[in-house]
């Protein structure tokens, strides 16, 4: 199906993801070779002159460009520079197969090429796991020697390179979806970045005050987080944050090989699983559109006394669910009577990764979810941080809280 379409000159967003890994190297040199994009496979998200393709949001038009192979990563960051107030010029999903060794970034380079190319893209912002070494060396060498325009870059929780002091204004490398947002704006607007600070970013002391409300709360015997996520990258920025907060972060789909599950349906200690993994979602539609896996799930880790806090994302925008706050409301209210029956009280922190434009409409879900009980959190990467302090019982040093802050949540 992709090669007729290259061949009559068309750019193809491949959503499915089961293809071998020569296929998608050969496409994507057929498509270098006639000046087009072969956006996949497995690209879940892009935006094309403001056109959502596959899950993807109603986000502002605007200065910033966007190339992702990350899909949930592309939908938080897009998300985020819209509710400060600027756009997206053009988001291009690669699919996270293009910045392993054996594609070589070619979709990457591509599409970066094309947004320095585009007038109405001011700054360009890349969105990915940590490429295979030699890849990301290859894409920072191309936009410090090739391209002229400002580039922000987050390879989520991956190692910075250094680019010397001449070209750090140029060039902003970030670590987390929170920070890459931020950076865009403001290598953009100054005046919106301040806007920006308050709409989509809270302070440590901000975070420890609702940490102190949660904690005392918190039985004895309640002592790890469970994290339940239907996006892919967003499960990941966690895992990043926690391990370098808490520790061991068991998962489906694990940092650290020797922190799998054995039993991908039953949790262990800190866990956070990615409900989007192929073992949840064979034979069924993906959680963004069907929750119940996660309805299920959810009442499961209720029952466990051990358990301080669940946290859970909810994508909006095209694909996704009409109402995913509405449809876990009956499993929340389940699961906090389920904990309150054992005499605990169970802590629910939630992101909801979209805009006020989006069907779903971003204000309204907030507002249904703090109607729940729930904490909810304007970034992934800030519920991540708060969890964190609520599972070390507030007990968490100022110069560490810091220090993870600075790290992550800044630019580098």
């Amino acid at each position: 199906v992709v090669l007729p379409l290259l061949e009559r000159g068309v750019n193809v967003h491949l959503f499915s993801d089961h293809v071998p890994v020569a296929d998608e190297l050969e496409l994507k040199k057929i498509a270098r070779e006639k000046g087009l994009l072969v956006m996949g496979p497995g690209a879940g998200t892009s935006i094309i002159n403001n056109v959502a393709v596959a899950f993807a949001d109603v986000v502002n038009r605007g200065p910033i460009g966007i190339v992702a192979a990350a899909g949930t990563g592309l939908q938080e960051v897009s998300v985020l520079v819209s509710q400060a107030g600027l756009g997206v010029s053009q988001a291009i999903g690669v699919g996270g197969g293009d910045v392993k060794k054996a594609v070589g970034g070619i979709m990457t380079l591509d599409g970066i090429k094309a947004l320095e190319a585009d007038p109405e893209t001011r700054v360009v912002t890349l969105v990915s796991k940590p490429p295979d070494t030699q890849v990301q060396a290859a894409i920072m060498d191309y936009i410090k020697t090739k391209c002229k325009k400002g580039y922000v870059t987050c390879f989520v929780g991956g190692e910075t390179i250094p680019i010397g002091k001449d070209l750090k204004k140029r060039i902003r490398q970030t670590r987390t979806l929170h920070a890459a947002a931020l950076e865009s704006i403001r290598a953009v607007d100054e005046v919106k970045y301040k806007k920006a600070m308050r709409v989509i970013s809270l302070e440590p002391d901000a975070l420890r005050r609702m940490a102190d409300k949660i904690c005392g709360k918190l039985g004895k015997g309640q002592r790890y987080l469970r994290g339940l996520y239907t996006g892919g990258t967003l499960a990941y920025e966690t895992m990043i944050l926690l391990k370098e907060t808490i520790g061991d972060i068991y998962s489906n789909a694990p940092l650290d090989k020797k922190l799998i599950l054995a039993d991908p349906y039953k949790s262990f200690q800190n866990t956070v699983v990615d409900l989007g993994e192929e073992e949840y979602t064979k034979g069924r539609a993906h959680p963004m559109m069907d929750p119940t896996v996660r309805r299920i799930r959810l009442i499961g880790e209720a029952s466990d006394p051990e358990v301080a806090l669940i946290a859970m994302d909810f994508v909006l925008g095209y694909g996704s669910h009409a109402d995913p706050a509405g449809a876990h409301a009956e499993a929340i209210q389940n699961a906090q009577k389920t904990a309150g029956e054992d005499g605990r009280y169970l802590p629910i922190l939630a992101h909801v990764c979209g805009t006020d434009k989006d069907p779903q409409n971003l204000p309204s879900q907030v507002e249904r979810l703090e109607r729940l009980g729930a904490t909810v959190l304007p970034t992934n990467a800030l519920m991540a941080l708060l969890a964190w302090i609520i599972v070390e019982r507030g007990e968490v040093k100022d110069s560490a809280l810091d220090q993870a802050y600075n790290r992550y949540l800044a630019a580098v």
